[in-house]
């Protein structure tokens, strides 16, 4: 059966068709939900744990300093499921194991720069904001939030002084050299190597979350943060990047779904 998308103008649920740029960006500037808090209308794409995942962000130098913000709503936790990871050496695995958070960079050789695994519990269908702030040269500013609560583990490694390895073009989002798919829906990817805030500080994390526990608006560009646009922002989770590398390439076919706060 055709996938269907609600259109809250004509009230009827409308058959789902290949969305170009434009599209997405007018659906992504929508008021779809009554009462939304947050940036109107943000979509999201539902990743089937079978066949899809996004690859490619282009040239990115290594960085000791890292803000990265991700809404996911899982749908399976069965095993490991990759929500950002990369296609060639496992240089950059943040997964969920079973329904346990895993963070992980590692150098080319494997070694690993920073490292938790299994820890702080997920909940399938529903929504889970994570924030992640790292400086490499002081694991005490270095932060990682779920849903606004601070849950910074105790790091099992922290290379002091490292650098995080991300000069590669092979970022994956939704999987890890092409295995472990990630399944449910992802939206608002933003990543920013270079940029760091004092994450304990109520007030810098509402430029990514509001008070409300919704999304806040990042900018059409990602640029509302940092003032200075990201590498990457998908707004809508798929391969739309108005960041200032390329957009992403899609494996299978991803489908529009409603995002956090619908």
């Amino acid at each position: 059966m055709q996938p269907h998308t609600y259109d809250p103008q004509r009230k009827l649920f409308l058959p789902t068709r290949e969305k170009n740029y434009s599209d997405r960006m007018a659906e992504r500037n929508m008021q779809f939900v009554a009462g939304f808090t947050g940036v109107a209308g943000l979509l999201a794409s539902n990743y089937d744990g079978t066949n899809d995942f996004i690859t490619g962000a282009g040239t990115v130098a290594d960085n000791k300093l890292l803000s990265k913000s991700i809404w996911l709503r899982p749908t399976d936790l069965t095993g490991a499921h990759f929500f950002w990871g990369s296609s060639g050496a496992s240089r950059l695995l943040n997964a969920f194991s079973g329904a346990k958070l895993q963070i992980r960079f590692d150098t080319d050789a494997g070694a690993q720069i920073l490292f938790k695994p299994n820890f702080s519990t997920v909940t399938i269908n529903i929504w889970t904001h994570l924030l992640l702030v790292v400086d490499m040269d002081d694991s005490a500013k270095t932060w990682l939030f779920k849903d606004d609560v601070d849950i910074t583990p105790a790091w099992n490694n922290f290379d002091t002084g490292t650098a995080l390895n991300l000069s590669f073009t092979d970022w994956e989002f939704g999987a890890s050299g092409g295995g472990s798919k990630f399944q449910g829906d992802i939206s608002e990817i933003y990543v920013n190597p270079g940029y760091w805030f004092d994450a304990s500080v109520a007030a810098n994390r509402r430029k990514f979350i509001t008070a409300a526990g919704k999304p806040a608006d990042l900018g059409s560009d990602g640029s509302n943060p940092s003032s200075s646009q990201p590498i990457v922002y998908n707004p809508a989770g798929d391969e739309v990047n108005v960041g200032s590398l390329s957009d992403f390439t899609v494996t299978g076919a991803l489908v529009s779904a409603p995002g956090p706060g619908a």
